[in-house]
């Protein structure tokens, strides 16, 4: 960095997303710089240039991450240029903040993740597939009742989402996240033809170890109106359960101890900020404080070996179900 309160950023592949959501939230923190950018075409550089004042429209992603005016290297790229452009930019010497998934495979993740380890002193975090999603805002939250105790060992949990669409190596995070790596998972996956649509049924089992077992529920079957997305993780003295689009978010995170009704847990005023901004998490804000010194970011921005870990379950899924549903160990 340039000097201690200013970070230079250097943006490779900012598409809408990264125009809406990503780069005008890393603009927002005092002393950002953005000192070049790279898209996939000299028209779609440019018009990222102007909106957020780019000093330099460079010609291609190698001339960002190796340019010495750079500190940070923020990748929106589509995932098969991932590996390419996440080494170039540690080889160089560059802080990371990188969109899903990490890479295209566990081969492509493996090389990304040995060549931050060969470098300690540069930081690095994938950004999440659901900001503003499912379950963010209350993250800090459970986390906090987990390593309090609140309900003893945990022995299972499960998750239940309707979406059109799987995406399970994203759903796949959050639990992963609370309670620790996957070590094998079992896939059953039936789909169907009904009228112009294809409708399907996934269920997975995860074994954890030390005697915890996921279970993991999603279809695109149920009408919106029978909808109820949710996580229940239970454990020797109690359950939590987690709404996933509540009516009423500070209602999201339920406790219910013996033969007891389940009680709302109250949000704490320190966690409160996730609540009520239409952000939900700061993430951009938290993971800029951590390169430039400050206090490590939100868990919602997966570690590198997380977001590996990730792929290694979608690896995992397919294997599992090109066997006709067999345990396939996960690295």
């Amino acid at each position: 960095m340039s000097n201690g309160s200013t970070i230079r950023i250097g943006l490779v592949g900012a598409g809408r997303f990264s125009q809406r959501r990503v780069v005008p939230e890393l603009a927002r923190v005092p002393g950002v710089e953005f000192v070049a950018v790279a898209n996939n075409s000299a028209e779609s550089t440019a018009r990222v240039a102007e909106q957020f004042s780019v000093a330099t429209q460079a010609s291609s992603w190698q001339d960002v991450v190796s340019s010495p005016d750079v500190d940070l290297i923020f990748n929106g790229t589509q995932a098969p240029q991932h590996r390419d452009i996440l080494l170039g930019a540690l080889e160089n010497g560059k802080h990371l903040l990188t969109m899903n998934p990490l890479a295209m495979t566990g081969a492509e993740g493996r090389e990304i993740v040995a060549a931050l380890e060969a470098r300690p002193e540069l930081k690095a975090r994938q950004y999440p597939a659901f900001p503003g999603g499912p379950y963010d805002r209350e993250d800090a939250l459970v986390l906090r009742l987990l390593s309090s105790g609140r309900i003893g060992r945990v022995l299972s949990a499960e998750m239940q989402w309707h979406t059109p669409y799987l995406a399970f190596g994203s759903y796949f995070d959050i639990l992963n996240r609370w309670l620790g790596q996957h070590q094998r998972l079992l896939v059953v996956r039936k789909q169907h033809e009904v009228g112009n649509r294809r409708v399907g049924f996934s269920a997975i089992l995860a074994d954890l170890g030390d005697d915890v077992a996921v279970r993991y529920t999603h279809d695109n079957l149920a009408p919106q109106a029978t909808q109820n997305a949710h996580i229940a993780l239970h454990g020797e003295e109690g359950t939590i359960t987690i709404e996933a689009y509540p009516a009423d978010p500070f209602s999201s995170v339920r406790i219910a101890s013996g033969d007891g009704d389940a009680e709302v847990v109250p949000v704490p005023d320190d966690l409160r900020q996730a609540y009520e901004d239409e952000r939900r998490v700061n993430i951009e804000e938290q993971f800029l404080g951590w390169v430039m010194g400050g206090a490590e970011p939100t868990p919602l921005l997966l570690t590198l070996q997380q977001g590996l870990q990730s792929i290694d379950a979608a690896e995992a899924f397919v294997a599992s179900m090109r066997q006709g549903g067999a345990w396939v160990e996960l690295p």
